[in-house]
């Protein structure tokens, strides 16, 4: 025998009952108070007004049939309408904007807000002010005038009934809406309280508070996903601390809980919001890492995570200190999931560990070992600055119509007097993630300018030098004070110097990133994008910025031949540079047939060893002025 379905009631069939009950309920109301007015107008002999109250309380038996059928539209736009009528007709009748039966509106429409709807209840209002407007108007301009009676016991009574019917609507109004919030505060509240109790136990370390191993499987899943998207890297830390045991043993495993909480609040501190430390028991801690764009800024991250855990905390008054051995593993190269990624990380705590702890380790040997050389290449560049190790070069640029040298572009180059030339794509990040890029990019551009001025004095005018600047420069640095007094000091003109400028720089678009690019536009100095189309590549900032020309990369000129694509993507560039009264400089030109074709694009200089490599400053004179005076 099949089970026999019991009935569900929706939550629209719910308020279509709470709805009718309210209809009856302020119905058996107006019955009442009707009866009371007719009663009273049959004793004061004013017959004619009873037989007309009777009538209108037995028209609203249609109103109880219409409830019953489950009809409430209908049942409450004759119940309000029949009322609405009746009084405005008792108004006009009697005593106009005076007579008592004017107090019964505000009850109809608080009954229209119960049991209507808006439309009713906006037609009933305009319906209820036109009368009343006209009333006053007609009796103002004496066409219709309403007679007044004076106040008396029998007046005051009907005022009364009317009184309780208000009060009666505002009661069930308020006990409809003190109903609701109640319940839905009561509800909203034990929701909130269980899930925030059920999420802190099922995600959340109870001594540190801290994620735990569920959670942070969690967080780095969804930074995987994000990593696959833009292309960043993924790493999990695994920190284990030196000797713990050591404290518990000592002073108490209470002593070893507070200076668990206090580091969990200095390693949290030391580290970006979007990153997580999580606690997964005893000394053990698991950071991730997301977004980041390097392994040089993986190496940055570690150090000071290890410069943290190794600074005293004073709890209940003992100064403790200790150290940590870390192991990296980073996403996705060593691993596409959370646990062999941690399995990894912790395979690299251990060696770290063994080779002495207070010291990190990357689960790759060969990273661990260019992670140290980097450390040593760090420290030699430092002392490259000082000792003018670096020296520049330039390239020039070429206008692609008439073969003309129209500028340089300066480069740095380290000689390294045990390891011999380096290129820039392995220094420059480098000096990046360590700082020394601003002393660097300062150095850089004073013998820029310098040189600039030296070739201006050999009769090579109108030849601007461009220097490229880091972001870094113009967050860390009073780079606008150091260019102005860089100019001044060399006598180089403002508009013979061009800084080239990353499209990260300009897309944060900040108050003082636009104060400093004004000022040095005040003093004639120009603007470049480097590697445009490789970015962010937002059309805003080359308007708010007063960009004066767009170097196309490298990446897309040299497959601009065999690629439809990268074609499609420089047209563009060219085009949309053009339009905006931009130059554009296309890299890494270095055949013939390049050359034509961007010349064709109307794209206006070129860069690349089809014309020269990166040369000296005696080079770059001797190139120029053959190019130019030939």
């Amino acid at each position: 025998m099949a089970k026999q379905e019991l009935p569900t009631t929706t939550g629209d069939e719910i308020t279509l009952q709470f709805r009718a009950g309210r209809l009856l309920q302020i119905l058996y109301a107006t019955e009442v108070a009707l009866m009371i007015i007719a009663l009273q107008r049959f004793m004061l002999g004013t017959w004619g007004q009873s037989l007309i109250v009777i009538g209108v309380a037995v028209s609203l038996i249609s109103v109880y049939l219409a409830a019953k059928k489950g009809k409430v539209d209908l049942g409450a736009t004759i119940l309000l309408c029949v009322l609405t009528l009746a009084i405005t007709f008792f108004m006009w009748r009697y005593e106009g904007t005076k007579d008592e039966t004017l107090l019964a509106f505000p009850s109809i429409l608080v009954f229209a807000v119960i049991i209507g709807n808006r439309y009713l209840f906006s037609l009933l209002l305009i319906f209820m002010l036109a009368n009343i407007f006209m009333i006053g108007y007609l009796n103002d301009e004496q066409i219709y005038i309403n007679e007044l009676s004076p106040t008396n016991l029998d007046s005051a009574v009907l005022v009364c009934v009317i009184l309780m019917l208000v009060g009666f609507s505002i009661w069930i109004l308020s006990s409809d809406l003190r109903s609701v919030l109640e319940k839905l505060s009561r509800e909203n509240l034990r929701v909130l309280r269980s899930q925030k109790q059920v999420k802190k136990l099922l995600h959340h370390d109870a001594l540190t508070n801290l994620p735990n191993r569920i959670l942070a499987r969690d967080r780095f899943e969804q930074a995987l996903l994000q990593s696959k998207r833009d292309g960043t890297l993924v790493s999990i830390m695994f920190v284990d601390l030196d000797n713990f045991k050591n404290i518990n043993d000592s002073l108490g495993h209470t002593v070893g809980d507070n200076f668990l909480v206090e580091l969990s609040k200095s390693l949290v501190s030391c580290l970006r919001k979007s990153d997580s430390v999580c606690r997964l028991g005893g000394d053990e801690f698991l950071i991730v890492l997301e977004r980041l764009k390097s392994k040089q800024e993986i190496l940055q991250i570690v150090e000071k995570i290890i410069d943290v855990i190794k600074q005293p905390i004073l709890v209940d008054g003992n100064f403790i200190a200790v150290t940590g051995s870390i192991g990296v593993a980073i996403a996705p190269d060593d691993g596409k999931d959370f646990d062999s990624i941690s399995r990894k990380a912790d395979m690299a705590m251990y060696r770290a560990k063994d080779a002495g702890k207070n010291s990190f380790c990357f689960y790759d040997r060969q990273m661990n070992i260019d992670a140290q050389e980097n450390i040593c290449l760090v420290a030699d560049l430092q002392k490259a600055i000082k000792e003018e190790q670096l020296h520049v070069v330039f390239q020039p640029k070429i206008d692609l119509l008439s073969c003309e040298t129209v500028g340089a572009e300066a480069l740095v180059r380290w000689h390294h007097p045990e390891r011999g030339s380096i290129p820039p794509v392995e220094f420059i990040p480098l000096a990046e993630s360590s700082g020394l890029i601003i002393e660097l990019g300062e150095w850089i551009l004073k013998e820029s300018c310098e040189q600039c001025v030296k070739w201006n004095d050999a009769g090579l005018q109108d030849i601007p030098v461009a220097v490229n600047v880091s972001s870094l420069q113009f967050k860390r640095s009073n780079i606008v004070e150091k260019i102005l007094m860089t100019l001044e000091q060399t006598g180089l003109s403002g508009n013979l110097l061009e800084l080239e400028l990353t499209e990260s720089l300009l897309f944060e678009n900040s108050e003082n990133l636009v104060d400093s690019l004004s000022r040095l536009r005040g003093a004639g100095v120009h603007f470049s994008i480097d590697d445009f189309g490789t970015g962010y590549s937002n059309l805003g900032y080359l308007k708010n910025f007063e960009i004066s020309a767009l170097k196309i990369d490298q990446s897309f000129v040299r497959r601009v031949l065999e690629s439809p694509q990268d074609k499609a993507i420089v047209t563009a560039i060219i085009q949309m540079a053009n339009s905006l009264n931009m130059k554009t400089v296309a890299e890494g030109i270095e055949t013939v047939e390049v050359h034509q074709l961007f010349k064709q694009l109307n794209c206006d200089l070129g860069q690349g060893y089809f014309w020269a490599k990166p040369m000296s400053a005696d080079e770059f004179l001797h190139f120029a002025r053959k190019s130019n005076f030939a």
